[in-house]
This record gives structure tokens, sequence and C-alpha cells, in this order.
């Protein structure tokens, strides 16, 4: 916030943005000395101890300048008033020297999305172009996809170590992995072995990335932004898998592995050396001073971080009680709401994820509905890789105004509606591919791939990492991810099989069920929230066990009296 310019103002306060808005609204607002746990306080709190001078040596610069810009314009009159002012508003805005680095800083930091997607079309263009055994007719969901899904598991059942020793440094080792793997396609034209491990070590890497990226952006972000920013990480890896499919066409594999290269090592020169660890991290490890530090840098030097801060460490400090220890961990699992239901709602929410049927309805429609004798038709194909960036867009827009409930529940009903339709359309004509229905069929497969991207695709991971409490993610996020994986991989398994057992109509009227389920489940069990810090969202779900500790103290007073 720029500093105020009313030269008349008292100084009570080590920021400026504070005195303003006590000048502009009457109310009192935050008093930093007041912060839980801030480290070394004195009598203005050590938060702004770095950046008190500094504000009002600014205030006292605009002050001056203020009354200079008044006598001057009393005795030169009011021509040049205008060009007086613009250059006193020039002087008191609050100057950032590393603000520009700090942008360059978070935009490598989410070139880690990008490249993520794109090594996924780079594995995929590499095998379309140089394997022997990959074509346009090798049958659907191949081999290289059932790698990705068993390293992806792999990894993402050892997540919760790396989680205990960083986060945004755990996105530098993902950087490292996939930077063997880009390495491994460039010299892999005539060693298929090579190609195998530049599989394995993508989906150990995406297994990591897909919640990191999600944990970090929710920690390190503002709650304005939290959302906005998740959806956009997730548009960001269609991005590159667009992107890698387009490229190959016209520029060789190898030379895209080197552009990748280059992101990479960007990216991890942001996540491993520039950009902070987030601040509950530090907060969690009593690094006080590390975790001010850090919410400083994320929310700029000028910023004023004391009332998140006090939010902070009230909630973390209600987590550190004995109750929440790691001897009573399992005990308290059990008996607090506060704990099992965030929990079981976020490992719920990634399971209708992947059984409402994106998966296989991607396979059908990329194949003409063709799964039994696949034929991929490219043009499907790159029509669904750009709706996929495309299509999520909307909530990218709407998310601060609509909210996650409202946007999964339109689009799961979307979903139902679609999949109830296309089963109906099969189990009349039962051979779907006839000319006749097919293009009906398509349209219909289409809508719901559209509105499974519009809502629950890129909202799932969003809502499961924001609503696993902060305490607990070192070994919740493992058992919800690898549920993830897991499902996953038995879809990719059991497709052919299935389907050849039950067709279009069985699989169809399957998926429109699920669709469904999910929408009651959304409607009954998903809180309607928007713009709030994730401290808040615990604050929720800690009301059920208040309201029973305070059915048990009366109870217990009941008891007494009698």
């Amino acid at each position: 916030m720029p500093v105020s310019r009313d030269p008349h103002l008292t100084v009570e306060y080590a920021t400026p943005n504070l005195r303003q808005i006590e000048s502009l609204s009457g109310k009192r607002t935050f008093q930093p000395e007041r912060v839980i746990g801030c480290p070394e306080p004195t009598t203005t709190t050590s938060i702004y101890s770095d950046i008190s001078s500094e504000a009002e040596s600014d205030l006292s610069t605009s002050t001056n300048a203020t009354r200079s810009s008044r006598e001057s314009d009393s005795s030169h009159g009011s021509r040049d008033i205008k060009r007086r002012h613009k250059h006193v508003f020039h002087q008191q805005t609050p100057k950032e020297p590393l603000l520009q680095f700090r942008y360059l800083v978070i935009v490598c930091l989410y070139l880690g999305p990008v490249c993520s997607g794109f090594l996924v079309g780079l594995l995929q263009a590499f095998n379309l172009a140089y394997s022997p055994y990959y074509s346009l007719e090798q049958p659907f969901p191949n081999w290289s996809i059932h790698v990705i899904f068993f390293s992806g598991l792999g990894s993402s059942l050892l997540l919760g170590i790396g989680l205990c020793f960083g986060k945004v440094k755990l996105l530098a080792l993902v950087a490292v992995l996939q930077f063997l793997s880009s390495l491994l396609i460039l010299f892999s034209t005539t060693s298929w072995w090579m190609v195998h491990v530049a599989e394995v070590l993508c989906g150990v890497s995406i297994g990591i990335h897909v919640p990191l990226q999600q944990i970090v952006t929710a920690e390190s972000l503002s709650a304005f932004r939290r959302a906005s920013i998740g959806i956009l990480s997730y548009i960001l890896v269609h991005l590159g898998i667009l992107l890698a499919h387009l490229l190959s066409s016209v520029i060789v594999v190898q030379a895209l592995a080197i552009v990748n290269l280059v992101a990479l090592i960007l990216n991890f020169l942001s996540s491993g050396f520039a950009h902070p660890e987030t601040p509950r991290f530090h907060f969690d490890r009593v690094e006080r001073s590390k975790c001010v530090n850090a919410l400083q840098w994320l929310r700029g030097k000028s910023s004023d971080i004391g009332f998140e801060y006090e939010e902070l460490a009230h909630n973390l400090s209600i987590l550190a009680t004995p109750s929440f220890n790691r001897r009573e961990r399992l005990n308290s699992l059990i008996k607090s709401r506060s704990v099992y239901q965030p929990l079981l709602t976020s490992v719920t929410i990634l399971i209708l994820s992947v059984a409402c049927g994106y998966l296989p309805i991607t396979f059908l429609f990329i194949t003409n509905f063709h799964l039994s004798v696949p034929k991929l038709d490219e043009d499907l194909r790159n029509l669904l890789l750009i709706s996929n960036v495309l299509a999520p867009c909307i909530p990218l827009f709407l998310i601060d105004r609509l909210g996650r409930k409202l946007l999964l529940l339109i689009s799961t009903a979307l979903m139902a509606v679609s999949m109830t339709f296309l089963a109906l359309l099969a189990h009349m004509e039962p051979d779907i591919t006839l000319f006749q229905v097919k293009y009906t069929a398509i349209v219909a497969s289409a809508v719901f791939l559209l509105s499974f991207q519009v809502g629950l695709g890129p909202l799932a991971w969003i809502l499961a990492m924001e609503l696993i409490p902060g305490s607990l993610l070192p070994w919740a996020v493992p058992v919800v991810s690898s549920t993830w994986w897991i499902l996953g991989l038995v879809f990719t398994l059991t497709m052919r099989p299935v389907f050849d057992t039950i067709g279009v109509p069985g699989f169809c009227t399957i998926f429109a069920v699920v669709s469904g389920l999910t929408y009651g489940f959304v409607l009954e069990w998903i809180p309607d929230y928007r713009e709030v810090s994730l401290e808040e969202i615990e604050r929720f779900f800690r009301k059920y066990d208040q309201r029973k500790l305070t059915l048990d103290i009366s109870s217990a007073t009941e008891r007494n009296v009698a």
C-alpha cells in the first residue's frame, strides 16, 4: 500500500498504511506489538524492525515534499499544480528495489507446471516419432501411461518424508528429476532403455509435483489470490502438454528437450535458492524470524503482515496443544471431527474426480469410440488439448465471484446430464460408431469433458490440499495423493477388459451415476467459502470439536449439580 500523504498525520505505529486506515475509517486497527509469539518484542514490534525506520523516513520525506509544494503553489499560482503534485506522488510511493526481482523469482517458480506438462508431451511425441512399438493404431491406454502412474504412486507414498525437510526446496528436487528425464530424451534416439528411465523419472517427479505445487501455492499466497493461482498452475500443466504436441510437428524432439532443460534450470534456481520457504513451514519448525522474513518477502516490503502473522500464530498455537502431539495423533484422528472430516472430504473429492470417468471418456473421444480396435484421431486429440487449456480459464475468472462450491455444482450437474444423455443414446443405438449417431455422441462426450475442466478437474486438487489441516500434511498428503494415483492406475489397467464386457452403454451409465453422486457430495459436504485464509478454514472445522466440548462440559456440570 502507498504511504499516506496527509502531512498532519500523527506517528503512532511503525507502518504508514495502518495510520492511514485509522485516519480514514476512525476504527482502531491491529496493533503490531500484539503479535503472538513475535521474536524479541519491544516498544514497537520486531516484525517491522527492518522496515519501520525506512517507512518513517519515507513518511517524513513525503510530508516535507507536500509542505514545500503547498508553499510553492501559493507563491507561483496554480498553473503548475498538476506537475508538482505528480512529482510529490512519485516521491511518496515506497520504493522496492527488489520488487522486479521478486516477480521474476515467482514467475520462474511457476515455470514448473509448464515444464511438467511439456515433459509429458515430449515423451508422447517422442514415442510417436521414434518408437517402433508405438503408433497411432496402438491400443489405448499404452504402456507409457502405466509406467507414469506406477512411478507417480511410488513417489506420492514417499512425499511425506520430503515435506518434513522443505516444501519449496522439494520443488527443486522435482526440477532435478525432470532435468534428468529431459536429458535422457535428448540422447535416447538409439537406446530405448533411456526412454523407459525417462518415463520413470517423469512419473516420479509428477507424483511429487501435483500435490506439492498446490501446497506451496496455498501456503505462500494470500486468500485473495490462492484459488486463481492454483487454477493457473493447472492451466500451465495442460499448456505445456499442448505446446509439446504442437511444436513437435515442426521442430525435432531433441531441440524441444533443450528448451525444456533451459526452463528447468531457471525453475531450479528459483525454487532452490531465491524463493523462500512457506511461512507455515518456518513456523512449524519454531523459526519465527524466518517466518516473518518469508511472509514479508511474499507480500512485499511495504505491506502490513501483522494481522496475517497473528492469525497464523494463533491457529498453530492451538494445534500445538497436547492433543495434537505425535504420541496422541492417532487418537486425535479417531476422536476429533475437525481432523477426520476435512481429511475424508479431501480423499473423497479426489476419488470422485477419478471415478467420474474423465480418463475413459477421453480415450473414447480421441479414438472416435473405437476403443476395442483403436485408432487415434489427431484432430480430436488436438481439439481436446486446446479445450483443456481454454476451459479452465472460466473458473480462473469466476472463482472469486461464484466460489468453489457453486462451480463444482455446475460442473458435476453438466457432467451427469451429458453422461445420462450419452448412456440413453448408446442404449437406443448399440452401435454408436454409426454415422447417424457418432457425431451426436462426440458432442455429448465433449460437453462432459469441458464440464469436467470447468470445475471438478482444476478444483479437486486445490480443495484437497486446502482442507487438510496444516499440522497433518506430512502424513495426510501421501494418503490423499496415493489414493488418486491408485484409482487412476486401476482405471488404465482395467479399462479395456471392462469396455469389452459392458460396452459404451455400461460405461456411460456408471459414469452418469458417479457424476450424480459427486453432485450430492459437493452439495452436502463441501463448505462454501471464498477469499478466506487457511486458518479460517481450519477454524471452520474446529467448531465441531468446540460444540462437542461444550456439550461435555454442560453434561458434566449437570451431573455435579445432581
